[in-house]
């Protein structure tokens, strides 16, 4: 089985599960992820291994019960039989049924600008096989608006206006490099801006310069120094209760007191670091925590725009945890069907972007001045000018497709495959991330592998990874990293293979693989554990695909 969660966290507000149609069946496991780190004392993860140590009786399942389509109330008390401590469950939650209910009541129809692309903006049936994907590819600076993503993002913006939020207003919710206005979009419609070739984007500028509100008309979205965006600051850090009598956190109290359409959401860096120091799995702990902050966003009808990560110059463990972490942003993103700007790809490899005193923070273009809102050519060598312009493309692309209700500006990019073991889902680029469901397969056709003795006799998804050849056409070794995240009673396995002969099986984890690969093609599979009692537990989980090159 999956990597098991335990210990306490402090707890934090919880709130309204969103209800973007394609995830129906994944909120169980989105919010048992998240309800499961409102518990302490973690206790750290073993040693990546690709030798499974856990035998069929270790499984912690107790009874034969199957996960439906029940409430989280009842998901939590199923977790009763597992070996883990007492938690709380929040009292606001819809059951899946009721999610499902919901998506489909939604005129998902009514906003259909296809111009050309051909795709069908109605909720997507748990069964449509490749159609419930749109892969979300490294590499691009905005992740694609597409005809089903607007129609979504677009309902969730109208819904946020009928409770009062305000068009032309986005929250800043980070850390340190969204932290001071000086730097990050403060200078936005001044004196200091030079859009240089990218006047397209003073529209947006001019949006998104308006006041607030109109009792403060001097501060706007753009130089508002945010009460969520703290230098040092983790996602924890911003879900803890500390206004209003320690019943609010900082973004609560932010999206209460500027009532925004939008809000541009920046962590992992600090959440890398922070959890590592601790010894707890990096990764692991910091899925629930971003989700929290995803969900308390969409809950006040905010849409969320996220960004990745940006490389880190040096030789520490941080550099390779990166792209970890990317993996997991990505993962998000698609799973909601979120926007995402790429600054890993914005920055790529300019040296000048990173400062040199820490091999962290951007640096910024000076000329008579610090100057971060220059986008000409020489003002671009620099971190902070990139970012702000990347921020500033993805409000235009906001202001036009969802404010301004303009056509999709990209069509979907489908994940290639049906899952099964004769067509596997096809994977052809170095980070992926996936939110799937065992019990929606129709295929159970491996029930054992030749890496281990255990069962794995209910239904599985299979996917094909390709590892490319370098630049210059000359095979590579690298590390793969195959992580799934998922909740008891839910029981997957991973397993890595050179064909898609289970008998070809180099490697088997409950929950990761960390193998070393060269250039060429393999198959891994999600399959469904049986345990000791002869039952399977198929379900709902989160996978993420790392390769990195030596």
């Amino acid at each position: 089985m999956a990597r098991r969660y335990d210990g306490k966290m402090t707890p934090v507000a919880r709130h309204p599960i969103p209800k973007p149609p394609l995830i129906a069946r994944w909120a169980t496991l989105v919010l048992a992820l998240a309800l499961v780190f409102s518990s302490a004392c973690k206790t750290p993860l073993v040693s990546s291994t690709s030798a499974d140590t856990t035998s069929p009786a270790d499984s912690g399942l107790s009874d034969g019960s199957t996960l439906d389509s029940s409430s989280l109330v009842d998901l939590a008390a199923t977790l009763d039989a597992a070996p883990f401590d007492d938690r709380s469950t929040p009292d606001d939650v819809m059951t899946l049924d009721a999610l499902a209910e919901d998506a489909e009541a939604d005129d998902f129809e009514s906003d259909a600008e296809m111009d050309g692309l051909g795709a069908d903006l109605g909720d997507v049936a748990p069964d449509a096989g490749d159609d419930r994907f749109t892969v979300y590819r490294p590499g691009l600076r905005h992740l694609p608006l597409t005809p089903r993503i607007k129609a979504r993002l677009r309902t969730l913006y109208l819904e946020g206006l009928a409770l009062g939020n305000r068009p032309h207003v986005f929250a800043k919710i980070g850390a340190s490099l969204e932290d001071v206005p000086t730097y990050f979009l403060g200078c936005m419609g001044t004196s200091k801006m030079d859009l240089a070739d990218h006047d397209a984007l003073q529209p947006s500028v001019d949006f998104f310069a308006q006041p607030i509100d109109a009792s403060n008309p001097s501060e706007n979205s753009f130089n508002r120094d945010s009460l969520a965006a703290i230098s040092g600051w983790t996602a924890s850090d911003a879900l803890a209760l500390r206004y209003d009598n320690n019943t609010k956190s900082a973004i609560e109290k932010e999206l209460e007191t500027i009532k925004p359409a939008f809000a541009i959401v920046a962590f992992g860096g600090n959440d890398m670091r922070d959890y590592s120091w601790r010894g707890d799995d990096d990764v692991l702990s910091f899925l629930p925590r971003f989700i929290e902050v995803v969900e308390l966003l969409l809950a006040h009808k905010t849409i969320p725009i996220l960004r990745t990560l940006k490389r880190e110059d040096g030789t520490g463990r941080y550099v390779e945890r990166i792209h970890h972490f990317n993996a997991i942003l990505y993962m998000v993103a698609q799973t909601y069907e979120l926007p995402m700007m790429d600054l890993y790809t914005a920055i790529g490899d300019i040296p000048t972007a990173i400062t040199s005193a820490d091999g962290i923070h951007l640096t910024s273009y000076s000329n008579g001045g610090v100057k971060t809102c220059a986008f000409t050519p020489a003002a671009l060598q620099y971190g902070n000018n990139i970012y702000n312009l990347l921020a500033l493309e993805s409000l235009d692309r906001l202001r036009r497709v969802i404010v301004d209700d303009e056509p999709p500006l990209e069509p979907p990019i489908p994940l290639v495959g049906d899952g099964s073991n004769d067509a596997p889902y096809r994977i052809d680029q170095p980070l992926f991330g996936q939110a799937n469901d065992t019990s929606l397969s129709p295929y159970q056709s491996i029930d054992a592998y030749s890496c281990g003795p255990q069962k794995e006799t209910g239904p599985e998804w299979t996917y094909r990874l390709e590892i490319p050849n370098d630049a210059n056409g000359q095979s590579q070794t690298g590390t793969l990293t195959l992580t799934i995240f998922e909740k008891s009673p839910i029981d997957v396995d991973l397993q890595l293979l050179a064909s898609t002969d289970p008998e070809s099986c180099l490697a088997r984890h409950n929950y990761r693989i960390t193998q070393s690969v060269t250039s060429g093609s393999y198959v891994f599979t999600v399959d469904t554990f049986e345990n000791a009692s002869g039952v399977t537990h198929p379900g709902p989980f989160m996978i993420t695909v790392v390769f990195r090159p030596n």
